[in-house]
């Protein structure tokens, strides 16, 4: 696409402008009187324009350029010629460069103080610097991002020498063209390394867990390798074995069936369990009869209290029962008849819960 120099600044006909650029263009370039004191041009320091550029710059046949004019007090002025008298005059005439009037076109530079640029696909040379962004390839105001030649998510900008690209994590290369290995490192110590773009997965070896499959896998105990029939167990790895439950007539205890013990009679007798503290155990062997074992938790303050009575065959009175009892504040004795050694273990296990021990 071409731009429009600018609108027409000289009052002058095509015919007689082109008499007085021919006339007035001839020579090799301004001296030091033209210019600065070293002979640079004011507008800034820049070559002659190219016919490449009056033809490029001419969408209406004219170009407007910054003539150097080789005056100490106006040293630039702007003209609106044809490509043609751009060619001929100016094209040789060092220091004059294309330009516009217009503040939207990026050749704006109403004073010719030499601010404006050259856009992309602009004729580029000396003269004029190419727009930012834009390097002068070839002969030509070029953008080189604009073929998009980084790859795989990369951001390109442009340099003195050509572009950058700035890499999307995980791509590397001129053009982040390249999948960086992330399985170079060898990071799995137990598998196999899987690549993948910004990072790797890791397939484990028999025996190994964790995300590098640094963790030996937890075998879990079972309840026949802990001796369990019955109940919950840990299985050594944070869960919980569910090892069975036990058939009618047996508890679980540590684990493992055992049978159920008969209950204690007394267990449901009214004031079976600890008197009113203080109290303390007895142990009157033999105060019930020739050969009995007689555990009391007596009261302090009376005679109230359970007990229980093992007693052992009497050669003349022959055998004794096995009892369990309470005996009330009013010193009444409740007591219930032991029919199996089972139940006089249970009635024995009963009384030392809440007795603690007996001398």
């Amino acid at each position: 696409m071409r731009y429009l120099a600018g609108s027409l600044l000289h009052s002058l006909t095509i015919p007689a402008l082109s008499t007085l650029l021919l006339a007035g263009c001839t020579s090799a370039g301004p001296s030091a009187a033209d210019g600065d004191e070293n002979g640079d041009a004011v507008g800034g320091a820049h070559d002659a324009l190219t016919p490449e550029q009056c033809t490029y710059f001419d969408p209406g046949g004219t170009v407007q350029i910054c003539h150097h004019t080789g005056s100490a007090t106006k040293p630039y002025t702007i003209l609106r010629i044809s490509d043609q008298a751009c060619i001929n005059a100016h094209s040789a005439h060092d220091g004059d460069y294309i330009t516009s009037t217009d503040p939207s076109s990026p050749l704006y530079d109403p004073t010719c103080n030499g601010q404006g640029c050259l856009p992309a696909g602009a004729p580029c040379d000396a003269t004029l610097p190419c727009c930012d962004g834009l390097l002068c390839q070839n002969g030509t105001c070029t953008d080189p991002c604009a073929s998009a030649p980084c790859q795989n998510g990369g951001a390109c900008a442009a340099t003195e020498s050509g572009y950058t690209c700035t890499c999307a994590p995980g791509w590397t290369g001129t053009n982040c063209e390249t999948n960086i290995d992330e399985c170079a490192p060898s990071p799995c110590v137990h598998g196999t390394c899987n690549d993948q773009v910004n990072g790797y997965t890791c397939t484990c070896a028999p025996g190994w867990t964790g995300a590098n499959c640094e963790t030996p896998v937890c075998v879990p105990t079972t309840c026949a390798a802990q001796g369990a029939t019955c109940g919950s167990i840990a299985d050594g790895c944070g869960e919980t074995l569910d090892c069975g439950s036990c058939g009618s007539g047996f508890t679980c205890e540590s684990g493992t069936c055992q049978p159920m013990a008969p209950a204690c009679p007394c267990d449901g007798m009214p004031g079976w369990g600890p008197p009113a503290p203080p109290v303390r155990c007895v142990n009157y062997s033999g105060s019930m009869g020739p050969g009995s074992l007689y555990y009391y938790l007596k009261s302090d303050s009376g005679p109230e209290g359970p007990w229980v009575n093992f007693a052992v065959n009497h050669p003349q009175l022959g055998p004794r029962p096995d009892q369990c009892g309470y005996t009330s504040m009013a010193n009444t004795v409740t007591a219930m008849p032991l029919t199996s050694q089972a139940q006089a273990d249970a009635c024995v296990q009963s009384f030392l819960s809440f007795a603690g021990s007996c001398p």
